[in-house]
């Protein structure tokens, strides 16, 4: 029993590693971006945690109600993952009011569409934080690395009892037929 719980849990880190590892790779080979929601601002619909898959977004399209993440005015480097409440300057150069779901007031300063990165097509809730750690040098070999040798040991012992079996059945055999 503890073999198969043993077994089963390595399998389990090993992949959640992978998954993850998956996701950071697909989003650079392809125009989809990832980014990890640090805040519970837009709590309960994205926990934070969470990551959030972006799609490029075609600005004119964007509308009231839709999710976004775009470039902080305010602190560069971050970005900001919130809801359009309102669309103002719909014309030439629009700007977009946004607000968390978990915030009681709209932001206060609309974002030029100059700074939105794209819209959210979906979410995978608490990911994020596997991802922040995995990419730690600890949480790289307690996820990815350490499971994986264990998996490969285990394997390699399951190999060498086999062996060891099948000797003692050629031996077996060698003793009935030498009689």
């Amino acid at each position: 029993m503890r073999k198969i719980f043993h077994r089963t849990t390595n399998w389990l880190f090993l992949f959640i590693g992978f998954f993850a590892l998956f996701l950071v790779i697909s989003s650079t080979l392809s125009k989809i971006e990832l980014m990890i929601v640090l805040s519970p601002s837009m709590s309960p619909t994205i926990p934070m945690g969470s990551i959030v898959v972006i799609e490029p977004a075609n600005v004119p399209e964007i509308r009231v109600g839709e999710v976004i993440t775009y470039r902080s005015m305010e602190i560069p480097g971050r970005t900001v993952t919130h809801r359009v409440v309102e669309i103002l300057n719909q014309e030439a150069n629009p700007a977009f009011r946004t607000q968390g779901d978990a915030n009681d007031a709209p932001d206060l300063d609309p974002v030029p569409s100059s700074l939105v990165l794209g819209r959210v097509i979906f979410h995978l809730p608490l990911i994020g934080f596997i991802i922040q750690f995995i990419r730690k040098p600890v949480g790289f070999l307690l996820v990815i690395l350490i499971p994986a040798v264990l998996v490969l040991v285990e394997e390699v012992q399951e190999l060498l009892n086999l062996k060891k079996k099948a000797k003692r059945t050629i031996h077996a055999n060698e003793k009935i037929t030498s009689r």
